[in-house]
């Protein structure tokens, strides 16, 4: 772009005459000088173009070494915090599955069929049926017969309201009639939990205590019965008795032969 190159001399292309005198000055250097010279040039330009490749090599390579090993180090947090949190989820899980376990109530899970997938040991304790002998059977199997139509409105409610409660009559492995209270809340569109207590000792207790009023209330009625007979017979005792006293008077003053004995009599 306006300069003549030749060799390592260079003069713009205006100043001719100056260029006549570098060219006749290189064309007096030895060719061996002009080597060394080359090579010397060259050579240096070569080594620090490679001191900056390593260089910037060097840079690149201990960056990357560096990021390597904070992603390692960001890795290994990440997994000690999963770890952990895995942990404390199957801590949390166990807690509540004992939780279940334990409950003094039953509590099972069916889906939306009425089939009975998860249980506890009081439903076993219930129903007197094994866990793995509830897992094949529905839930209105456990049901007396003459729970079925009310069951039915039961099932009805909880899909409109998503809870309901009601007492049923269940029956259990044994065959034996028994009173249960059922609580169910819907979880999602095909699963349902549910709880049952046994109440069958406090629907007995509350049968007597509603047979023992009612005698009682008989026993009041009798009684009252009594004191209106026994207030009534007072009564016409008072009135009997100078009727009968006076009577006996009468009797005693007719003679014995007289006609009019005889209403007395």
């Amino acid at each position: 772009s306006g300069y003549v190159n030749r060799l390592s001399a260079a003069v713009s292309v205006n100043d001719p005459e100056l260029f006549s005198i570098l060219d006749k000055a290189v064309d007096r250097i030895p060719h061996s000088r002009k080597q060394e010279l080359y090579s010397r040039w060259v050579g240096g330009a070569k080594k620090r173009f490679s001191r900056s490749v390593v260089l910037v090599f060097s840079t690149l390579t201990g960056g990357v070494v560096l990021l390597t090993f904070f992603l390692w180090l960001w890795s290994m947090e990440l997994k000690r915090m999963v770890n952990r949190q895995t942990r404390l989820m199957s801590l949390s899980e166990k807690k509540f599955r004992s939780y279940v376990e334990n409950a003094p109530v039953g509590i099972f899970v069916v889906d939306q069929d009425g089939q009975i997938i998860e249980s506890n040991r009081a439903v076993e304790s219930i129903t007197g049926y094994r866990e793995e002998e509830l897992r094949r059977m529905r839930y209105p199997d456990l049901l007396a017969d003459e729970s079925h139509d009310e069951n039915l409105k039961y099932v009805q409610e909880v899909a409109r309201k998503g809870e309901a409660t009601a007492d049923l009559k269940g029956r259990s492995q044994s065959g034996e009639e028994r009173s249960w209270t059922v609580i169910t809340v819907r979880l999602s569109e095909d699963r349902f939990l549910c709880f049952v207590a046994d109440v069958t000792e406090r629907v007995r207790a509350e049968e007597e205590k509603k047979l023992l009023e009612e005698q009682y209330h008989q026993a009041q009625k009798v009684e009252s019965i009594g004191r209106l007979a026994g207030g009534v017979s007072h009564d016409l005792n008072n009135l009997l008795t100078p009727i009968i006293g006076f009577g006996e008077l009468l009797h005693d003053q007719i003679p014995e032969h007289d006609h009019r004995r005889e209403f007395i009599d």
